[in-house]
């Protein structure tokens, strides 16, 4: 439910908003999952039908353990790895380390509905997208 109110016509195109940390929270979790992407060189993720023209992508499904909050990632189509991490929330996104690399800083776009959540670690980007998989299809 809160999801949908940070995707509401009122919060939508306003990027300059401040979404306080227990929103970000209650955002990532009642998602089931999303879908993490990185690229580089590219302003929207790639999703080709075959790996060679596809962005790197993993499921992530984000919960809380007592008052922590944690990301499980599978399903890595580059890196074959799966993993449990810690997920520190702040204003307006989160960071978190994740399988491999450095610390991932995570900013939300209210205009971007499609990938709510950006960040950048040296060249190579990242869109954190609630999966498809998980929303509701359309009753004929």
């Amino acid at each position: 439910m809160l999801l949908s109110l940070a995707f509401s016509p009122l919060a939508y195109g306003q990027s300059r908003m401040r979404v306080p940390p227990n929103l970000v929270e209650t955002m990532l979790v009642s998602q089931k999952h999303w879908i993490l992407y990185w690229d580089r060189g590219v302003t929207r993720p790639r999703l080709g039908s075959t790996t060679a023209p596809r962005s790197g992508s993993l499921t992530i499904e984000f919960m809380r353990l007592g008052a922590q909050l944690v990301g499980y990632a599978a399903n890595d189509q580059v890196h074959h790895a799966e993993c449990e991490f810690d997920v520190t929330v702040r204003d307006n996104g989160f960071m978190f380390t994740g399988c491999w690399g450095s610390q991932k800083t995570m900013t939300y776009d209210s205009a971007d509905p499609e990938y709510p959540f950006k960040g950048r670690v040296e060249g190579t980007l990242f869109w954190l997208a609630p999966s498809r998989e998980d929303q509701p299809s359309a009753q004929q």
